[in-house]
């Protein structure tokens, strides 16, 4: 008597098995890169590796929300794109830090400069995938069979602008001059690396049009697509401007705050926007989180502007009394705090969630009916209009008890 042989594993076994075994991959390296860095730096190494916290925070933010939709929504093409963004800049890190070790401990050879080029050809693929996962995001697919075209062409472009920069950058950066078959075959390469550029200017038009032709749903995951790509940049202004003008006015914020810790924040945005979108996960707070996001700031904008005319009118005022100048000024940003706040509230949310502004004008409008109107049967269905007007629930039912 034999015994029998296992079949094979489903396809969906499998298709797990490779996604956790690349989301490992993306753990291990950045582990090991975060290791190596925080030696580096409490060995005083003279060159660590300072984009470590961007390259963790994006590797791991991309893996996991790729490894989350490749699981949950495995016939969405997003899901092993994303997961693939999450190890190449897990790749990007671990051989950038190799290479600062190679070159700390003086090694030489043929073979020095391997680790450099897989840096750049990493971070190649990196920007321009991002570009690709905003064409295809958020349903996976190209819009239309053009803009399939402009996908390819994307993809080409990205592929061949990671083959220049690891074969080529390195050479042409340090002043040589490629001649011969080099030379033609790094044109080439910058030509059709032109794709990236291409597809970086038609992103935001495809988003727009994927917008304008959707309905309900599928509108609300374009609009959680838009949000996290629109949120990264922004993060990128707070980082490098607004602290030319408002953290050092305030002098009460370190400079750590404004600088790696807002890069990671803004590298995480975006495959946080794209799994919300792709997973279906509270679509409808959409207005509402863009209605209070646009609030806190025009607030902040608010409290921080009186905060530093307060405190320049009174050093003009009275000079050499800064300690009076930040309690007043402190004092006079908490008051003009809460009006501003209610006052920009309520009209951002006329603007960016008229839904939930409509829905309160006509519950506001019923009550004041309410005081007014003592037949039942009127008042009931009032009530039951005023229901499907701001709820829309599929069955409404009224029951009344009658003594």
């Amino acid at each position: 008597m034999t015994a029998a042989r296992p079949g094979p594993a489903p396809a969906g076994v499998i298709r797990h098995r490779g996604v956790w075994t690349a989301f490992a991959v993306v753990v291990g390296c950045v582990v090991v890169t975060d290791v190596v860095t925080l030696l580096q730096y409490q060995g005083g190494a003279p060159h660590p590796y300072e984009n470590w916290l961007e390259i963790t925070a994006s590797a791991l933010s991309y893996g996991l929300m790729g490894l989350l939709i490749a699981v949950r929504a495995p016939g969405n093409r997003l899901g092993p794109l994303m997961l693939g963004l999450g190890l190449v800049a897990s790749l990007q890190g671990f051989f950038g830090v190799l290479g600062l070790v190679i070159r700390d401990a003086g090694i030489t050879g043929p073979l020095d400069e391997v680790p450099a080029g897989i840096t750049r050809a990493c971070q190649m693929l990196f920007v321009g995938g991002v570009v690709v996962l905003l064409l295809l995001a958020p349903t996976g697919r190209p819009l239309s069979k053009r803009w399939g075209y402009v996908v390819g062409a994307t993809a080409l472009g990205v592929l061949s602008g990671a083959l220049d920069a690891a074969l080529f950058r390195e050479f042409t950066e340090a002043g040589g001059q490629l001649q011969g078959l080099p030379a033609a075959l790094s044109a080439v390469l910058n030509g059709l690396g032109l794709g990236i550029v291409a597809g970086l200017l038609a992103a935001p038009l495809c988003l727009g049009l994927r917008w304008y032709r959707s309905r309900g749903l599928e509108r609300q995951q374009v609009l959680w697509v838009a949000a996290g790509g629109i949120a990264g940049p922004l993060l990128i202004v707070g980082a490098n401007v607004l602290p030319q003008w408002v953290f050092d006015a305030m002098q009460s914020v370190e400079g750590w705050f404004h600088g790696s810790l807002l890069w990671a924040m803004a590298g995480a945005a975006l495959p946080a926007g794209v799994a919300v979108a792709v997973l279906r996960h509270r679509l409808f707070d959409i207005d509402r989180v863009l209605s209070r996001t646009t609030s806190y700031v025009l607030v902040t904008g608010i409290v921080v502007g009186v905060y530093s005319a307060v405190v320049a009118a009174t050093s003009w005022l009275l000079p050499g009394s800064d300690s009076v100048s930040v309690a007043g000024a402190t004092l006079a940003a908490a008051a003009a705090f809460r009006p501003a706040l209610r006052r920009v509230r309520a009209v951002v949310d006329r603007r960016f969630n008229r839904r939930q502004y409509d829905a309160e004008r006509t519950v506001n409008r019923f009550a004041g009916r309410l005081r007014d109107e003592v037949d039942p049967e009127v008042v009931t269905a009032d009530l039951v209009t005023v229901l499907r007007s701001t709820m829309e629930p599929t069955v409404v039912g009224v029951w009344l008890q009658r003594r």
